[in-house]
């Protein structure tokens, strides 16, 4: 069983270790419910370290939460904008090809790039789930 001083100073490092992981959650257009859920818990923890009340299940639950906040999560989120990214730039050398050279443009091409940018979309399905 932990003391509350041993608790407060675990508390007080996963609070850190998790603002640290807020700043690069906030930095992604996809990490924002992520950045909602960590900054929930960060609040929850600091109330309280506030309070003082160590020894109770909540102290051991805010003590958890912020400990399942995992860097995990934020490669998963910044893979899928990655892929997203990827998805974008192809849909843009398809516009772009297109209008270059439109009379020598074949179906066949359109065709590949299109799978291509299908593929992806899968890619991100599996990713995210």
């Amino acid at each position: 069983m932990k003391t509350p001083k041993d608790m407060k100073r675990e508390l007080e490092r996963e609070i850190v270790r998790c603002e640290e992981l807020l700043k690069l959650y906030q930095e992604i257009p996809t990490g924002f419910f992520g950045a909602s859920m960590i900054s929930m818990a960060i609040k929850n923890a600091q109330s309280l370290l506030l309070s003082g009340n160590y020894d109770t299940d909540t102290a051991k639950k805010c003590l958890k939460d912020l400990q399942e906040i995992s860097e995990a999560e934020l490669a998963i989120l910044k893979s899928v904008e990655e892929w997203a990214e990827k998805k974008i730039q192809i849909h843009k050398e398809i516009m772009r090809t297109h209008e270059l050279y439109p009379k020598d443009w074949h179906e066949g091409n359109i065709q590949a790039l299109s799978d291509l940018s299908s593929f992806l979309d899968e890619e991100i399905k599996k990713i995210k789930s």
